[in-house]
């Protein structure tokens, strides 16, 4: 009997409705958060030292909170970043995407369900890459009521930023925790454990944001930090896109290897 090749987005509907749960557990928490975050601003804007909290604050720890200069925590800007965006956005998204990418190709190897799916007329390297793309779709679908709702407060009430800025930040951020995300699922292709992928995404989130918390300027270091502090932290998004596709890549890269690889072992 001929097998017939499953529609592209099959796969990546599939193992989106498996994370409903911590996608909804993930955007309360957002939505608790950026209420509070919002909530926050009469007060933390008028505080002696908001406005010079970018200079006063270590190089590094402002860029990691995203405060410049001209967006210190007395701006809207700077003060939804250091709040929100910059550092508690990415941290929850990472929190919820890291998880399912590492079991994304390592839960079905333990459960010796990968030899099932050898028998299906699907191809190993849209199965990587379509449960990669799910996990992307479920970090956006986490943090969309969260920015929602600091879209819809902020133009009511007095924020000096637009709707614009604030989903660019929010795109930021998700390309840091797609990054991780991607370390997560590469190693969850190659090792095949879901423990080793789990903390290779962790251990890589921790190193990049101590990258930018150590503002080191060394030859390797400096390119990763214009990056990521771009995307966690304001600055241009060209940062987030350079993210978003050094992320792809890898995640392509490790999908050919699954596909020549023994997918039995």
């Amino acid at each position: 009997m001929r097998l017939i090749k499953p529609r592209r987005g099959v796969v990546m509907r599939h193992y989106r409705s498996d994370a409903d749960v911590p996608t909804a557990i993930a955007a309360a928490v957002l939505v608790v958060l950026a209420g509070a975050s919002v909530l926050m601003w009469p007060t933390l804007r008028t505080r002696s030292g908001a406005q010079s909290a970018a200079a006063d604050l270590p190089a590094g720890i402002a860029g990691l909170l995203g405060l410049t200069p001209q967006q210190s925590l007395d701006t809207a800007a700077g003060h939804l970043g250091a709040t929100f965006f910059a550092f508690v956005l990415p941290i929850v998204l990472v929190a919820l995407m890291v998880p399912l990418a590492a079991a994304s190709i390592a839960r079905p190897a333990e459960r010796n369900e990968l030899e099932f799916m050898a028998g299906q007329a699907l191809s190993h390297r849209q199965l990587v890459i379509e449960r990669f793309m799910a996990v992307v779709v479920v970090g956006l679908q986490a943090m969309t009521p969260a920015l929602i709702l600091i879209v819809v407060a902020t133009q009511i009430g007095n924020f000096d930023i637009g709707p614009v800025s604030l989903v660019l930040a929010a795109l930021r951020a998700l390309a840091v925790a797609t990054l991780a995300a991607a370390v997560a699922s590469v190693v969850s292709t190659l090792a095949r454990r879901t423990v080793i992928a789990m903390a290779a995404g962790v251990g890589f989130t921790v190193a990049l944001f101590g990258l930018i918390a150590a503002n080191d300027n060394t030859a390797v270091a400096s390119p990763a930090h214009w990056a990521l502090t771009a995307a966690a932290g304001g600055g241009s998004p060209v940062g987030a896109a350079a993210v978003a596709v050094v992320a792809m890549a890898v995640v392509v890269a490790a999908s050919i290897r699954f596909e020549r690889g023994d997918l039995i072992r």
